[in-house]
């Protein structure tokens, strides 16, 4: 609990402190995962079975709760949270971070719970790979049928164009066309049928995970290749991924800043193959010669302060005696 915290808190203030970027190039997602690093609290007691049933519970309820909230909730200001809106406004930034917002740390609760479930399986099995493969492959192609049928076959289209009027249809189009950013509109329930990107409805939830579990499902088969060519040409593509991945948030903090910078002058294309390769040297050249990334340093060290911190005032804290039955003794 304390180490969770303590990675909150931490995540946060990077993530604050990257507030006076612009949110049209990059809305940062750091503080909304202090949100839900604070929500996963109560996840790691939980049995697997249970951590299921919230996710389940997650899916189902969270775009429904936003759905009844936005009317009477502050819209997001557009831009990325910094330290000035703690104090300014906290209870809109909090409303933000947790409903409204582009990554709404309640709706995505969904992805954390399955998360949790999939770190706690047994990943380096071949059948496990296998199975969440089928799973997930299963589970977003349904999401998509379901859509699909709900939209356009029991007139679902129909119901979200009569409920937006002349000033939102541009903005109806474009989420029908490319996406959201966080949430639907709550002109019409019939908008929690949509599969589309970033819109939080319970399809789109299930679609996402679902081509994420497939996706690592995809990886870890690559660990089980047979033949030496591919197994050596998996090996060598592991090492700067793995280089990368153990510093992604010093790597994700130092692309928020270029891409705000006077330096990101580079076309689209440019843009991803230098910041691409520059990940993958700099990821393998750190690793070898510093270990871990320096903001992940940092939260090593802040976690495992606060883990010493709580250890130590649960061993001071009184304790009620007891038996040798484990009961209280009266």
């Amino acid at each position: 609990m304390a180490a969770l915290g303590a990675r909150a808190a931490v995540i946060a203030v990077v993530g604050l402190a990257l507030g006076y970027t612009d949110a049209e190039l990059a809305a940062v997602i750091l503080p909304y995962y202090a949100a839900m690093f604070v929500f996963a609290i109560p996840l790691v007691f939980l049995p697997t079975w249970g951590v299921a049933v919230a996710g389940v519970t997650v899916v189902a309820g969270a775009p429904a709760l936003t759905h009844l909230l936005l009317p009477h909730l502050t819209e997001p200001g557009g831009t990325n949270a910094g330290f000035g809106d703690v104090v300014s406004r906290p209870l809109a930034l909090l409303g933000e971070l947790v409903f409204t917002g582009e990554f709404p740390a309640l709706t995505w609760m969904a992805y954390v719970c399955f998360g949790v479930i999939i770190g706690r399986l047994r990943l380096s099995s071949a059948g496990t790979a296998v199975r969440l493969l089928i799973v997930g492959g299963c589970t977003a192609v349904l999401a998509h049928v379901a859509s699909e049928l709900l939209l356009y076959r029991y007139g679902g289209l129909q119901h979200i164009w009569s409920a937006a009027n002349t000033v939102t249809a541009d903005d109806t189009m474009e989420l029908l066309s490319f996406g959201g950013d966080g949430t639907v509109p709550a002109t019409t329930w019939w908008w929690l049928a949509t599969d589309e990107p970033h819109t939080g409805t319970p399809i789109d939830l299930l679609a996402s995970t679902g081509v994420a579990a497939a996706v690592l499902a995809v990886m870890l088969l690559a660990d089980h290749q047979r033949r030496p060519f591919a197994r050596r040409l998996t090996g060598l593509a592991r090492i700067p991924l793995a280089a990368a991945g153990t510093m992604t948030l010093t790597f994700y903090t130092l692309h928020v800043m270029f891409i705000n910078s006077i330096h990101d002058t580079y076309a689209p294309t440019t843009d991803f193959v230098l910041q691409t390769a520059v990940v993958a040297v700099l990821g393998m050249a750190w690793q070898a010669s510093a270990g871990r990334g320096p903001l992940e340093a940092v939260t090593a060290t802040v976690t495992r302060r606060a883990r010493r911190v709580a250890t130590r005032r649960a061993d001071k804290s009184p304790r009620h005696p007891t038996t040798d039955a484990g009961k209280v003794s009266l």
